[in-house]
């Protein structure tokens, strides 16, 4: 499949299919500490990071009030008449028959929310066995209040007939909402704690499971369904097609270096350059005639919407690896005296010479360039030619 995918890119299709690709605006996600966090079950997760800040003194039960607060709006209730100053939450809570209610919220024996938490999957809970068990739990504590609760990305309701209570449904953006309205509140009622910027990035997070902002335009949605197929045999296909190309560029260079050094020339991609290859790519060349020491880079950037071109060429000396400032200095003198050149230092690393391809950025003239400062390197700091 890959073997056709080159001429099926550079046919016109092909062509426009790319060009049409280059206009496409990606807008960036935010990245948030939790949505980079552990990959287990999306709604435990989820669970588990609302339990943190429902109750068990943790964060003053800061999201257990924005809760509460929700659910008394439906319930015709007054959020006052909710004590919230020592909330306990427990997580999958079990009843008689092993099913698991997702969040139970008490406090004292005054009042109990049972919560189910749903991300993506349907609200198919045996939801009257739910009830059941809390109903058995204020029978046994004669707890007063009771309250349900469907907490959702978009805030779902129950389905019909497989609930006997009224459950609640809020949606992760009300919650959100809610906390944000009074957070000011626990601000100035609570210390300030470690608690309090990873519970901002955790109402951050739930925002993102509604989907706020639009992804692609009902335009690019038309191409990439127009254009699928040949889309995913070129992300397939892409990764090999790229390395291939990054070889060739790589072996090419190798080959002009040795026909002009008549020496082998090792060639590699640097760890550091293969794990950044967003603006370009970089090969490292080390003649086995040159002193140890010496390397020769090639730099290519892709910024550009002309294509791969070749920035500069890169001459290196590592006298902090090799203790040895003598041949450094004699390798600044020796390059900063061409006139078309611009030299640089780093003392951190070592003698730096640049030469920047500042017109002609082709393959050809990039190889010219690595020829000739191969050769001044060459012509002093030979194997044979060491002091």
């Amino acid at each position: 499949m890959c073997d056709t995918i080159l001429d099926e890119l550079n046919s016109k299709s092909g062509m426009e299919l790319l060009k049409k690709l280059d206009s496409i605006e990606l807008t960036p996600q935010e990245l948030n500490v939790f949505t980079v966090g552990p990959r287990t079950h999306l709604e435990n997760r989820v669970s588990d990071l609302m339990r943190l800040f429902m109750g068990n003194n943790v964060a003053n039960a800061w999201l257990a009030r924005a809760l509460i607060r929700c659910l008394c709006k439906q319930y015709g209730k007054k959020y006052e008449d909710f004590t919230c100053d020592d909330v306990h939450c427990d997580r999958e809570v079990k009843t008689d028959s092993g099913k698991l209610i997702d969040i139970v919220l008490t406090h004292n024996d005054d009042w109990i929310i049972a919560v189910e938490v749903k991300t993506w999957s349907a609200a198919n809970n045996p939801f009257k066995e739910y009830e059941a068990h809390i109903n058995k739990l204020c029978a046994g504590s004669n707890i007063p209040r009771k309250m349900f609760c469907l907490l959702t990305p978009s805030g779902v309701s129950v389905p019909s007939g497989v609930a006997e209570e009224k459950w609640m449904s809020v949606s992760f953006k009300e919650l959100a909402d809610s906390a944000w309205e009074i957070y000011g509140e626990e601000v100035k009622s609570t210390p300030h704690s470690k608690w309090h910027p990873f519970y901002q990035e955790f109402l951050k997070y739930l925002l993102k499971f509604n989907n706020e902002g639009t992804l692609m335009t009902s335009e690019d949605i038309k191409f990439v369904s127009t254009n699928y197929g040949m889309l995913k045999r070129t992300q397939h296909c892409l990764p090999k097609i790229l390395d291939d190309f990054d070889n060739e560029l790589k072996k090419r260079a190798r080959e002009a270096l040795q026909e002009s050094l008549n020496c082998n020339v090792g060639a590699i991609t640097p760890k550091w350059a293969a794990a950044n290859t967003e603006k370009g790519t970089c090969f490292q060349f080390t003649p086995d005639c040159w002193q140890p020491g010496f390397h020769i880079y090639l730099w290519t950037d892709n910024t550009q919407n002309t294509g791969v071109i070749y920035s500069s060429v890169v001459a290196i000396y590592n006298f902090l690896k090799n203790n040895n400032t003598d041949i450094a200095t004699r390798l600044r003198n020796k390059l900063s005296q061409e006139s078309d050149s611009s030299f640089y230092e780093i003392d951190q690393w070592g003698s730096f010479f640049r030469y920047s391809l500042e017109n002609d950025k082709t393959e050809k003239v990039a190889h010219e360039a690595l020829v000739k400062i191969a050769k001044w390197i060459d012509k002093d700091f030979r194997i044979s030619n060491a002091e």
